[in-house]
């Protein structure tokens, strides 16, 4: 049912539920069984509404199962940057608000018994160019200002793996964390299962339609009808609102996995040359990395999850360089998975303009773990009360 699944898929098989069959009625149907439809599930279930979740594929099949299981506070961009570019009282919430998603997550985990390899060994920023040196010298004191955890690694203090790969400087966030993300999201499936809320999978959504009583979503062999509607498709959730058309740019991310390595060479996740290279070694010893989508900026857009020869080649001989007991190393899984990048690295998170009965919870932009969860809360408390703290940092009508 995965089409060229990932290391995560294989090593967590899990039959898949049925799709939908003929006319179900609930309170909330959510598009997308992946860590955001599942996290806004539990929440609503919280609140004492029925739920019934969509999935296309299997759970965790897109994003979610398809990158190397970062949970990284802030956003794709440095906080410099985001202060620069969004002024700083913006930028401050933003992060705050992925802090506090690591929280949720964390408890959701706890609650559910959820075995996802979670570890919370921090992270570490490596700066591969002046500029970068330059953002992390002035962004960790900026960080520990406001109240946030950073230490700044002098060149000296680096890895020897990483300074004899040029890298200038480095900094270290200590709340960062690590999870196997389609176990995790397996696991808040189950959640979902043990709330009373129910899950459909192998079930794309044909059509979203919205009426007065509220709104019915088509399916090839039935309907849900529910009050209202959360779409958690991300990339894919243009083909039921186009208003995002313009407004989420569908990209397509390269990972690989070694087979294990005999040496336990990164003690925790590392993310360098502005985001665009990152990876991680488990405790069981194989590498996963992805990143290189500067390699070719415009071919890696679209909904097809095809792998990049040159990037996976380039990303292999970079591993096989960069230290001594990865020479030799076999990589046992290529793929790639499709982003929702919006247009201010900011989540969209409300209701779809035009559709008050149709909310949206997309555009992560690569950082859907930091988050995700926290989104749920939001989705929520809109659904709910009809407002949230976080409504206006993160309200689709911005992008207008």
């Amino acid at each position: 049912m995965i089409s060229n699944p990932s290391f995560w898929h294989e090593r967590n098989p899990r039959p898949v539920a049925p799709p939908v069959s003929g006319s179900v009625s609930t309170d909330v149907v959510i598009i997308g069984a992946g860590m955001t439809g599942l996290a806004t599930a539990i929440e609503l279930l919280d609140a004492g509404l029925t739920v019934a979740v969509l999935e296309s594929r299997a759970i965790g099949s897109a994003a979610t199962g398809r990158n190397v299981g970062f949970i990284l506070e802030g956003v794709a961009e440095s906080y410099t940057r985001t202060v620069t570019l969004w002024g700083h009282e913006q930028a401050e919430s933003a992060r705050r608000f992925t802090v506090d998603n690591h929280k949720l997550l964390r408890g959701l985990i706890e609650r559910f018994d959820i075995d996802c390899e979670y570890e919370g060994r921090g992270s570490i920023h490596l700066a591969a160019t002046e500029v970068e040196e330059q953002e992390l010298l002035e962004g960790t004191p900026q960080l520990v200002a406001d109240g946030f955890d950073a230490v700044l690694v002098a060149h000296d203090e680096l890895p020897d793996w990483a300074k004899r790969s040029g890298y200038r400087c480095g900094q270290i966030i200590p709340g960062d964390g690590e999870l196997d993300p389609v176990a995790f999201a397996q696991g808040l499936a189950d959640g979902v299962l043990a709330l009373g809320g129910s899950l459909f999978e192998g079930c794309p959504a044909l059509a979203l339609e919205q009426h007065a009583e509220g709104v019915v979503v088509r399916t090839e062999h039935g309907e849900v009808r529910a009050m209202g509607a959360v779409v958690a498709a991300n990339a894919y959730a243009a083909s039921l609102a186009p208003w995002l058309e313009q407004r989420v740019d569908p990209t397509r991310g390269q990972v690989l996995c070694t087979r294990p390595i005999g040496t336990q060479i990164f003690d925790r996740p590392i993310y360098a040359s502005h985001g665009f290279e990152y990876w991680r070694q488990l405790r069981s010893g194989e590498v996963v990395m992805g990143g290189w989508r500067n390699l070719d900026m415009e071919g890696e857009v679209g909904l097809h999850e095809d792998t990049h020869p040159q990037i996976q080649d380039t990303m292999e001989k970079f591993l096989r360089a960069l230290h001594p007991a990865m020479a030799e190393l076999e990589v046992s899984h290529r793929w790639a998975g499709i982003m929702g990048f919006s247009r201010d690295s900011l989540p969209i998170v409300g209701p779809l303009p035009g559709w008050p009965a149709v909310f949206l919870a997309v555009g992560f932009t690569g950082h859907g773990f930091g988050f995700s969860v926290h989104a749920g809360k939001v989705m929520t408390q809109l659904i709910t009360t009809g407002t949230s703290p976080w409504a206006s940092l993160f309200a689709p009508r911005r992008l207008d």
